[in-house]
């Protein structure tokens, strides 16, 4: 059986090497983007990741393209960011994903990922997981 794919945009290389590891112990194959060209790249050649974990912005700009494309292919997202917004949206391209905040604890990002894939239509958009969890 083919592993479950998760499609992680991060350009802090020390965090993508803890969540990689994260992901594989939950029975991913992680994907790493360190730029929104090379999300859109990997993309454009690969079927749909099982889940994506992206951070908002990344070395070569903001991730809201990819993020749109993320959610109209209906793919759970976790957005992992140090970038937590106050004021987070209600539309638009991340508001579907469950935030969670950078630092975070691996049970914190572990409980995002499960809520992110468990229940996708019923998470509101203002959904949080508290990072020190």
């Amino acid at each position: 059986m083919a592993k479950r794919v998760a499609l992680l945009l991060e350009d802090e290389a020390l965090i993508a090497m803890d969540v990689s590891d994260l992901l594989a112990s939950e029975g991913y194959a992680p994907a790493v983007a360190v730029s929104c060209a090379d999300a859109q790249a990997w993309l454009d050649t690969n079927p749909a990741p099982d889940i994506a974990l992206i951070d908002v912005h990344l070395a070569d700009g903001p991730c809201d393209r990819i993020a749109e494309r993320l959610r109209e292919m209906g793919v759970p997202t976790v957005i992992h960011s140090g970038d937590m917004r106050t004021d987070q949206p209600k539309t638009g391209p991340f508001s579907s994903g469950i935030w969670i905040a950078k630092p975070s604890s691996t049970d914190a990002l572990r409980e995002a990922l499960r809520l992110a894939v468990s229940a996708p239509a019923r998470i509101t958009p203002r959904s949080r997981v508290d990072p020190s969890a």
